[in-house]
């Protein structure tokens, strides 16, 4: 059902990716006038959420909005109107639901016998349902407006059209809402998560290795300059960066196996293990 909505002509559209990488940029720059460091993965994980959420829901959650956490030594970091603002309670009940469904993984069948006596995952969801619900009824109600026509045209071309949403989309197919909700968050996971570990492990590859950003600089600006937004064939051009993306994934990936394995006794495993550093 969701992948007519994930075509070329529909992930070439940059506005909303621009729009809230821009509000990501002035936030870091402003916090670091400020004189305080920033966690680039918290970052990221804002710009990600909001444009994913918009993405896919034509409403975004606002987690810029709700402004960067300063460092736990700050005075200001004791702020509680930052920990209360909604788009924070939302990605913290989204982060928690997800440590949640890992333990149940990991228990397998028996996961029941760890929450005997209440589901733990089912509270985290309340802030979650509360956002999403609503956008899902003004969804439903909008398509049940339709006339019959209207609905078999839609229902014959299947295409998907100019500003419209994953739900908008999805509609099309099913009015159910747990269908509904089920697509959506599980392209929401896919969309924030996966993204926000490939930025920050970009950015972090990159501070490493002041070499590698140089040259990435260098064709960034041979290629569409300082201010041009990339298109879709700008991107397919810069092998440069797309390989640095690419390498910084197997790393992250690497660092995550030889954590794992440093924690048991596999210690010759670690040694076997091919650098996948880019220089």
């Amino acid at each position: 059902m969701t992948r007519p909505f994930f075509s070329k002509d529909r992930i070439t559209h940059f506005d909303i990716f621009e729009r809230h990488a821009q509000d990501a940029i002035q936030q870091l720059k402003a916090r670091l006038k400020e004189g305080h460091p920033v966690d680039i993965q918290d970052l990221a994980s804002r710009f990600t959420m909001d444009s994913a959420t918009e993405f896919l829901f034509a409403k975004d959650v606002h987690s810029l909005g709700a402004g960067l956490p300063y460092p736990h030594y700050s005075p200001l970091a004791l702020s509680t109107a930052a920990e209360n603002h909604p788009a924070n309670i939302f990605s913290k009940a989204f982060d928690e639901a997800q440590r949640l469904l890992a333990f149940r993984a990991r228990y397998g069948a028996a996961w029941p016998l760890t929450e005997f006596w209440k589901d733990k995952v089912t509270d985290k969801m309340v802030p979650i349902f509360e956002f999403i619900t609503p956008i899902l009824t003004e969804a439903v109600a909008r398509n049940k407006a339709l006339s019959n026509d209207e609905k078999l045209r839609a229902n014959v071309d299947r295409e998907v059209q100019d500003g419209e949403s994953l739900i908008d989309h999805l509609i099309k197919y099913t009015d159910d809402p747990i269908v509904l909700r089920d697509e959506t968050l599980n392209i929401l996971l896919a969309g924030r998560d996966t993204t926000t570990n490939s930025i920050s492990y970009a950015i972090y590859m990159l501070a490493k290795h002041p070499n590698v950003l140089r040259r990435l600089r260098d064709e960034i600006l041979s290629k569409i300059g300082s201010t041009r937004r990339p298109t879709y064939d700008d991107m397919k051009d810069m092998k440069y960066l797309r390989a640095h993306v690419q390498q910084s994934n197997l790393v992250a990936i690497q660092d995550r196996w030889k954590a794992l394995l440093h924690s048991g006794a596999h210690q010759d495993t670690i040694q076997r293990l091919p650098d996948a550093s880019p220089d």
